[in-house]
Protein backbone atom coordinates (compact mmCIF):
# COMPACT_ATOMS: atom_id res chain seq x y z
CA UNK A 1 0.00 0.00 0.00
CA UNK A 2 1.33 3.83 -0.90
CA UNK A 3 0.21 5.80 1.25
CA UNK A 4 0.44 10.47 1.17
CA UNK A 5 1.82 11.67 4.44
CA UNK A 6 -1.31 12.71 5.53
CA UNK A 7 -2.87 8.90 5.36
CA UNK A 8 -4.77 9.14 2.27
CA UNK A 9 -4.16 5.47 0.38
CA UNK A 10 -2.72 6.51 -2.64
CA UNK A 11 -2.56 2.49 -3.99
CA UNK A 12 -3.67 -0.39 -2.33
CA UNK A 13 -2.30 -4.56 -3.61
CA UNK A 14 -4.84 -5.92 -5.18
CA UNK A 15 -4.74 -8.55 -1.71
CA UNK A 16 -6.76 -6.43 0.15
CA UNK A 17 -9.81 -6.87 -1.39
CA UNK A 18 -9.06 -10.82 -0.96
CA UNK A 19 -8.13 -9.89 3.04
CA UNK A 20 -10.71 -7.36 3.14
CA UNK A 21 -13.31 -7.07 0.77
CA UNK A 22 -12.83 -3.82 -0.28
CA UNK A 23 -11.65 -2.98 -4.13
CA UNK A 24 -8.65 -1.14 -5.33
CA UNK A 25 -11.27 1.40 -6.32
CA UNK A 26 -13.01 1.64 -3.06
CA UNK A 27 -10.08 2.57 -0.87
CA UNK A 28 -7.92 4.59 -3.42
CA UNK A 29 -8.21 8.01 -2.25
CA UNK A 30 -9.86 7.60 1.62
CA UNK A 31 -7.76 8.26 4.74
CA UNK A 32 -6.30 4.98 5.98
CA UNK A 33 -7.22 5.57 9.48
CA UNK A 34 -10.84 5.90 8.51
CA UNK A 35 -10.55 1.88 8.94
CA UNK A 36 -8.22 1.34 11.94
CA UNK A 37 -9.71 0.26 15.18
CA UNK A 38 -10.20 3.51 17.34
CA UNK A 39 -8.30 1.61 20.39
CA UNK A 40 -5.65 1.05 17.61
CA UNK A 41 -5.57 4.52 16.09
CA UNK A 42 -3.20 6.07 18.59
CA UNK A 43 -0.61 3.45 18.09
CA UNK A 44 -0.71 4.04 14.41
CA UNK A 45 -0.82 7.61 14.68
CA UNK A 46 2.40 7.86 16.27
CA UNK A 47 4.55 5.00 14.15
CA UNK A 48 2.79 7.02 10.82
CA UNK A 49 4.64 10.27 12.83
CA UNK A 50 7.78 8.62 13.49
CA UNK A 51 8.35 7.44 9.79
CA UNK A 52 8.14 11.15 8.38
CA UNK A 53 10.57 11.55 10.85
CA UNK A 54 12.67 9.15 10.72
CA UNK A 55 12.80 8.36 6.64
CA UNK A 56 15.46 5.68 6.87
CA UNK A 57 13.75 3.55 9.40
CA UNK A 58 10.86 1.25 9.36
CA UNK A 59 8.04 0.97 11.80
CA UNK A 60 5.95 -1.52 12.76
CA UNK A 61 2.38 -1.92 14.45
CA UNK A 62 -0.33 -4.25 15.20
CA UNK A 63 -3.65 -2.66 14.88
CA UNK A 64 -7.29 -4.00 13.24
CA UNK A 65 -8.48 -3.11 10.26
CA UNK A 66 -12.14 -2.82 9.43
CA UNK A 67 -13.37 -5.41 6.76
CA UNK A 68 -16.15 -4.29 4.45
CA UNK A 69 -18.46 -6.56 6.22
CA UNK A 70 -17.85 -4.62 9.44
CA UNK A 71 -15.95 -6.85 11.14
CA UNK A 72 -12.18 -6.30 12.68
CA UNK A 73 -9.39 -8.26 11.13
CA UNK A 74 -6.12 -7.90 12.66
CA UNK A 75 -2.81 -6.98 11.38
CA UNK A 76 0.44 -5.93 11.35
CA UNK A 77 2.06 -3.76 9.35
CA UNK A 78 5.61 -2.35 8.34
CA UNK A 79 5.86 1.07 7.03
CA UNK A 80 8.72 3.11 5.34
CA UNK A 81 9.35 6.40 4.17
CA UNK A 82 9.53 5.98 0.23
CA UNK A 83 9.87 8.41 -2.80
CA UNK A 84 6.81 7.75 -5.55
CA UNK A 85 7.66 7.81 -9.50
CA UNK A 86 7.15 11.63 -9.28
CA UNK A 87 9.96 12.02 -6.42
CA UNK A 88 7.11 12.94 -3.63
CA UNK A 89 7.27 12.22 -0.48
CA UNK A 90 4.82 9.01 1.05
CA UNK A 91 5.03 6.11 2.73
CA UNK A 92 5.31 2.10 1.74
CA UNK A 93 3.38 -0.19 4.07
CA UNK A 94 3.38 -3.77 4.08
CA UNK A 95 0.30 -5.89 6.15
CA UNK A 96 -0.11 -9.03 6.78
CA UNK A 97 -2.96 -10.51 7.91
CA UNK A 98 -2.29 -12.04 11.95
CA UNK A 99 -6.02 -12.88 12.91
CA UNK A 100 -6.06 -16.35 13.48
CA UNK A 101 -2.19 -16.23 15.18
CA UNK A 102 -3.97 -13.71 17.55
CA UNK A 103 -6.61 -16.08 18.23
CA UNK A 104 -4.80 -18.80 18.83
CA UNK A 105 -2.79 -16.59 21.03
CA UNK A 106 -5.62 -15.73 23.37
CA UNK A 107 -6.81 -19.09 23.33
CA UNK A 108 -4.01 -20.42 24.89
CA UNK A 109 -3.84 -17.20 27.12
CA UNK A 110 -7.48 -18.37 28.41
CA UNK A 111 -6.32 -22.08 28.49
CA UNK A 112 -3.15 -21.28 30.81
CA UNK A 113 -5.57 -19.05 32.97
CA UNK A 114 -7.77 -21.76 33.68
CA UNK A 115 -5.45 -24.18 34.03
CA UNK A 116 -3.23 -22.54 36.85
CA UNK A 117 -6.77 -20.98 38.48
CA UNK A 118 -8.08 -24.94 39.01
CA UNK A 119 -7.62 -26.16 42.81
CA UNK A 120 -6.71 -29.85 41.44
CA UNK A 121 -3.65 -31.02 39.62
CA UNK A 122 -3.85 -30.94 36.03
CA UNK A 123 -1.41 -33.00 34.01
CA UNK A 124 -1.48 -32.75 29.67
CA UNK A 125 0.37 -35.81 28.48
CA UNK A 126 1.49 -37.10 24.87
CA UNK A 127 -0.63 -40.20 24.19
CA UNK A 128 2.06 -41.14 22.34
CA UNK A 129 5.01 -40.89 24.21
CA UNK A 130 3.43 -40.16 27.90
CA UNK A 131 5.43 -37.09 27.88
CA UNK A 132 4.21 -33.96 29.97
CA UNK A 133 3.02 -31.42 27.67
CA UNK A 134 1.71 -28.99 30.07
CA UNK A 135 0.21 -29.13 33.59
CA UNK A 136 -0.71 -26.61 36.00
CA UNK A 137 1.21 -24.75 39.31
CA UNK A 138 -0.86 -27.67 41.41
CA UNK A 139 0.54 -30.82 39.49
CA UNK A 140 4.39 -29.63 39.56
CA UNK A 141 3.62 -28.55 43.71
CA UNK A 142 1.85 -32.20 44.43
CA UNK A 143 4.80 -34.37 42.46
CA UNK A 144 7.74 -31.91 44.26
CA UNK A 145 8.77 -30.53 40.68
CA UNK A 146 9.42 -27.35 39.46
CA UNK A 147 8.01 -26.85 36.27
CA UNK A 148 11.10 -27.27 33.67
CA UNK A 149 11.69 -30.46 35.86
CA UNK A 150 7.81 -31.59 35.46
CA UNK A 151 7.76 -30.70 31.74
CA UNK A 152 11.44 -32.52 31.16
CA UNK A 153 9.54 -36.02 32.42
CA UNK A 154 6.63 -38.12 31.55
CA UNK A 155 4.17 -40.99 33.13
CA UNK A 156 6.99 -43.59 33.44
CA UNK A 157 9.29 -40.84 35.19
CA UNK A 158 7.25 -40.17 38.18
CA UNK A 159 5.49 -43.59 38.19
CA UNK A 160 7.80 -46.82 38.37
CA UNK A 161 4.50 -49.07 38.10
CA UNK A 162 3.29 -47.39 34.49
CA UNK A 163 5.97 -48.27 32.44
CA UNK A 164 5.79 -46.88 28.76
CA UNK A 165 4.06 -50.03 27.41
CA UNK A 166 1.25 -50.37 29.90
CA UNK A 167 1.07 -46.54 29.65
CA UNK A 168 0.26 -46.79 25.64
CA UNK A 169 -2.02 -50.35 26.65
CA UNK A 170 -3.73 -47.65 28.24
CA UNK A 171 -4.66 -45.37 26.40
CA UNK A 172 -5.18 -47.47 23.69
CA UNK A 173 -8.11 -49.00 25.97
CA UNK A 174 -8.98 -45.25 26.85
CA UNK A 175 -9.03 -44.28 22.64
CA UNK A 176 -11.88 -47.58 22.68
CA UNK A 177 -14.21 -45.55 25.48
Amino acid sequence: TVLDLDGTIRFDSPSFERLLGYTQHELDGRIAFDFIHPDDLPTVIEKFQLIAQRPGESQTAEFRFRHKDGSWRQFEGVGRAARDVQGRPCVSANSRDITERKQAEESLRLFRTLLNQATDAIEVIDPRTGRFLDGNEKACASLGYTREEFLSQGVPDIDPLVTLPVFLQYMEKFREH
